[in-house]
């Protein structure tokens, strides 16, 4: 049953551990053609044709963005309207895929051979708690676990209002953590400015990431 696994439209669903992979008996089925392949040779269009589209078709379960396979639908879009792909002789030609379209296709197809398990979500980010402060004499901040840092404010912020010293505090907090080459985490801050947290709300609500905007910000503050 679906409820505890199985196989659901050429994928094997193990809901008890939150994965899936391709099912192994379609890639099994697959494997003579796979081993015949070698994406720098001369072969039939049928033959790309019919491996770009499985490839295609399956780039949710490979996780391959179809943005990624962007060279192989050029060359398939190309070649459709390059000649008649009606008439037989269309088919059984026999073509080089072009460079691009052929690295594509070789990373897809690895994918494919590896076939490994991919999870539903990701594993937790590690967490990082801190706190930061700022007021017109200065900034700090303190990283549970024992790492601290304070220091003047730039010149460029004094006189400003005490929310850009707030969030300039938490950009040197970001740059720290940075610095020791911490990035993948969910990092937790206590801010007692409810003007920085609603700006920082704003802000991350954007397509950029938490990091990006905030060594901007940082960057941005340093040179007012």
């Amino acid at each position: 049953p679906i409820s505890s696994g199985g196989v659901v439209l050429g994928l094997e669903v193990d809901v008890g551990r939150k994965r899936w992979r391709m099912s192994p008996a379609w890639v099994q089925r697959l494997e003579p053609l796979l081993v015949s392949l070698n994406v720098a040779e001369e072969r039939e269009v049928w033959l790309w044709w019919r491996i770009s589209g499985l490839l295609i078709w399956r780039a949710h379960a490979l996780q391959l963005p179809l943005y990624s396979l962007g060279p192989v639908l050029h060359w398939m879009s190309w070649m459709g309207r390059s000649g008649d792909c009606k008439g037989p002789a269309f088919w059984e030609k026999k073509v080089r895929i072009p460079d691009d379209t052929a690295n594509t296709l070789t990373e897809a197809l690895a994918r494919l051979r590896e076939n490994s398990w991919k999870l539903w979500s990701p594993p937790p980010k590690s967490v990082v708690r801190a706190q930061t402060d700022a007021s017109l004499k200065g900034w700090a901040f303190v990283v549970e676990g024992g790492a601290r840092a304070w220091g003047h404010v730039p010149k460029s912020l004094e006189g400003s209002p005490i929310a850009r010293m707030e969030l300039y505090a938490v950009c040197r907090l970001v740059a720290f953590l940075v610095g020791e080459g911490v990035r993948t985490v969910r990092l937790i801050v206590g801010i007692d400015n409810t003007v920085v947290l609603g700006y920082l709300r704003k802000v991350f609500a954007q397509d950029q990431t938490a990091l990006e905007m905030l060594m901007e910000m940082w960057s941005q503050l340093e040179a007012a």
